[in-house]
Parts: C-alpha cells; structure tokens; sequence
C-alpha cells in the first residue's frame, strides 16, 4: 500500500476530526517520523496504523476500507471536472472546482489528472496563452525525460496527447509517433481505471494522422476506439 497516499489520507480524516497533527502523533512517532510517511520514504507499519485509527475513534479495518472507497471517488469527481473542462460547461468545472480541495486528494496520479484539468481549463477560458499551458504540461509531466520511461500511466499519455493537440506548428511531431507506438502494446499504458481516457487520446492521435494525411493510421486509431468504446459500454 502506498504509504503517501494512505497519510494523504490520514490527513484529510484528522482534519475532519478537528484534531492537530502534534495530537495525532503524540505516543505514535515522532513528527518527523509522520513526515516520512507522507513524503513516502518509508512505509507505515500495520502497527502504527492501528495506533493511528485509535487516534481517529476509527477501526483501522473500516480505516482502509474508507480509504479505497474516497480514492475512487476522488477519481471520479476529477474526471467530471475534466469532462466539464473539455466539454466548456463553465458552471459545471465551477462548481466541481469548489468540491475540490487539493491538499488533501489522496493520489499521486489524482492530483497529476486535477493540475491537468486546470491548466486546460484556463487555456480554453483565455486566462492564459497556448505555449503557457504547453510549457506547464510539459512540466508537470517532466518532459522530455518522461519519454524514456518504459511504461506510462493513461493520464501520463492524456497529458502527452493534449501537448499533441495543443501543438500548431509540429513542435512535438515526435509526440505523435511515440504515443502511437505505445497502442502497438497497450500493456505498457497502465490504467487509472478511468475509461474515457482513452477514447480521447486515440481520437486526438486520429485527428492528428488526419492532418498529416496518414489515413491508414486514422482507420487503425478510430477502429480501435470503437473496439474500446463496445467494450465499455
């Protein structure tokens, strides 16, 4: 279990709790210790975790079970945030925005999927110019570095595609033959569990053969999106 994102959400519970985190950890660890934890330096033993759960007035098995649950949902209100992002249902992304509080979203890869909807947000609403949001993706996934990495997650590629999209004057063309590479083993795009991502990724990776007149590669990318599109509904 991944020690960060369990303390992300130990956080978010004490909060709730209206307890401090000096009493949270008195008896437990140190505070550098529960630091640790958060950073992800070190892992929290199962021990400490009952302590913790004590803490809250929580049994550390319903602890857990609440943890997976608020992760999925956390996930979920993200997706709908980007889906009210890209769809341009300005009240929608306002008021999802407001549901949202980013210092305690459990997730690595949650938060990663919430900086990339913001950040599209403000381009298609004119708060900022297209090469601003381009350089703020291409930080936030540490690119060009990302590109040798075998495997990727599917906001990973997401990102990735919307740099391609974003792109007018083939900058990143390189972008399109990696990402199209990546379908060829699809194994190597490990999921978030958050099916339409794809569906856009191939549609942009269509669009963007289209452009370039690779027909064959637009027929391969829109089958496939329709295969996947079948498979999830």
């Amino acid at each position: 279990m991944n020690s960060m994102e369990l303390s992300n959400y130990l956080e978010r519970v004490r909060l709730g709790r209206k307890v401090t985190q000096e009493e949270f950890v008195d008896g437990i660890v140190s505070l550098r210790q529960y630091q640790r934890y958060r950073s992800g330096e070190c892992e929290i033993p199962y021990e400490k975790l009952q302590q913790f759960a004590d803490k809250l007035g929580i049994p550390s098995k319903k602890l857990l079970n609440e943890f997976e649950q608020e992760k999925h949902r956390q996930l979920k209100l993200i997706n709908d945030l980007y889906n009210a992002v890209v769809n341009r249902n300005r009240s929608e992304a306002k008021r999802l925005q407001s549901l949202i509080n980013q210092e305690v979203l459990i997730e690595e890869e949650t938060k990663l999927h919430y900086d990339h909807a913001l950040i599209l947000y403000e381009y298609l609403e004119k708060k900022t110019t297209r090469d601003l949001a381009i350089s703020r993706l291409l930080e936030l996934v540490n690119y060009p570095k990302v590109l040798k990495q075998s495997y990727f997650t599917d906001i990973e590629v997401l990102i990735l595609s919307t740099i391609l999209e974003l792109d007018r004057d083939g900058t990143y063309a390189q972008l399109l033959e990696h990402l199209s590479k990546l379908y060829d083993d699809e194994e190597r795009i490990l999921s978030s569990g958050t099916d339409f991502v794809h569906a856009v990724i191939l549609m942009r990776l269509s669009k963007k053969h289209g452009e370039r007149q690779n027909y064959n590669d637009v027929i391969g990318f829109c089958n496939l999106g329709i295969k996947r599109g079948i498979y999830y509904k």
